[in-house]
């Protein structure tokens, strides 16, 4: 039987949550267009301490209950529509790259 993921401190980490080697705590995610997303977080829950020089920051599972919940609503936050019409106006624009204009 395999072990479970754990975090430098001993916890159980949940599905999507890994730990980077510098100790920051990440989170990825699917959205409902297909797009990976991660977040990040020097905090797995919000009693951790903080050490010096850290930004403070939300924790991640409380981002992770954010995110998880708007994506069972369907509801599109601004920065995700943001990129959504973005990526929409990239697809309307006629290719422009390695053309040789010869005058």
């Amino acid at each position: 039987m395999s072990e479970k993921r754990r975090d430098s401190k001993g916890r159980v980490l949940r599905n999507g949550e890994s730990q980077r080697s510098d100790g920051k705590y990440m989170f990825r995610y699917t959205d409902g267009t297909g797009e990976r997303h991660t977040v990040y977080s020097w905090k797995l829950v919000s009693t951790d301490k903080l050490k010096e020089g850290q930004r403070d920051s939300q924790a991640l599972r409380d981002m992770e209950k954010r995110i998880l919940k708007d994506l069972d609503d369907s509801i599109i936050t601004p920065e995700l529509e943001h990129r959504k019409s973005g990526y929409v106006e990239r697809k309307r624009r006629p290719y422009q790259g390695n053309v040789v204009r010869i005058a």
